[in-house]
Parts: C-alpha cells; sequence; structure tokens
C-alpha cells in the first residue's frame, strides 16, 4: 500500500512539474485527481484489512492480542497533534483567519482520535475483551472514515468543476498574462 501511495505520489510531482500548455486542466486537476485516488486507496485498503479484521474476530481464529504498550505510540500521537492545535489556535487568535480557526478544529478532532486509540488500546489490553476491542475498531473507522470524506469531498468537487469559480479564474488569468 505504501509502495503505491509513494508511486501516486512520484507521478503527480512529476506531472506537476511538468505543467504548461499541454496540460490545459492544470495542476489543481490533477493533485485533486491523485487526492481522489490516494483517499480511495486508503479507504479501499482500510475497508479490506477492517473486513478481514472482523471476519476472523467474529469467526472466532482471532483472539484479543493487544499489547498496553502501543499506547506509548499513540500517546506520543496525542501530542504530536496537540502541537499544530496550539499553533493553529494562537494564530487565529492573532491574525483572526477564520480558515485557521477550522483547520484547528480539524486537527482537534485527530487529536481526540488518537485520545479513543490510547484509551482503546488500554481497555481491550487489560480487559482482554474480544467485544471492546470491536467497539473501540469501529468507534476509530468513523473517524478514520470522516478524515477521508472530507479530502474525497473536496476532490471530487474540484476534479467534476464544482467548487471551479470562474469569474476569479478569468481574473487572475488575466492578471498572470
Amino acid at each position: 500500500m505504501d509502495s503505491l501511495l509513494e508511486l501516486t505520489l512520484l507521478v503527480g510531482i512529476y506531472l506537476a512539474s511538468r505543467v504548461s500548455r499541454r496540460y490545459r486542466l492544470g495542476v489543481v486537476f490533477i493533485e485533486s485527481t491523485l487526492g481522489l485516488v490516494l483517499a480511495l486507496s486508503i479507504l479501499g485498503f482500510y475497508f479490506y484489512n477492517i473486513y478481514s479484521y472482523l471476519n476472523g474476530v467474529l469467526n472466532g481464529s482471532k483472539v484479543s492480542e493487544v499489547n498496553a504498550f502501543a499506547s506509548i505510540a499513540t500517546g506520543v500521537g496525542i501530542a504530536i497533534t496537540l502541537f499544530p492545535y496550539f499553533n493553529l489556535r494562537s494564530s487565529h487568535g492573532r491574525q483572526g483567519v477564520e480558515m485557521l480557526r477550522y483547520e484547528s478544529t480539524h486537527v482537534l478532532m485527530y487529536s481526540v482520535a488518537s485520545v479513543a486509540t490510547t484509551v482503546g488500546i488500554l481497555v481491550s489490553s487489560i480487559t482482554q475483551s474480544v467485544a471492546l476491542e470491536i467497539l473501540f475498531t469501529l468507534i476509530l473507522t468513523v473517524f478514520i472514515i470522516h478524515s477521508v470524506q472530507g479530502r474525497l469531498q473536496d476532490s471530487f468537487g474540484i476534479t467534476t468543476g464544482e467548487t471551479l469559480d470562474y469569474k476569479m479564474s478569468l481574473l487572475i488569468t488575466s492578471k498572470i498574462s
């Protein structure tokens, strides 16, 4: 999966560096199309793994093997995601740019997902309960779908031209020419 994502990124960088009159759709279209492909790849990969996991657990061939030490990594993840959250909130307070507030809320969602992951790991590890492990897995699935859904929506809107402002596009093109 990582190789597929890296290959797609390299193709995107190559195409973006070659943007000229040959690529009338422009770098934004290429970026959005690649974003759409990546988001669909991530969803496909994730749903395949969640299906395999749930199939193994529900058929009894898999038991809870959650290790509490994994919560160290998610704890570090909480710290890593809280740093940009506070930075974005501070920047919003100083500059008043609404996009910074929106992005800080988005980063806060990642922090909440990291906390839910840490709690899920610890509770599943302590109790060895397969039911709780499934519950936390499904809760995290909602976070993942929410995260990828935003990228899918943005990419699809740009790729299909739904979010294109033709007047602004003409104005920018005339100013550049």
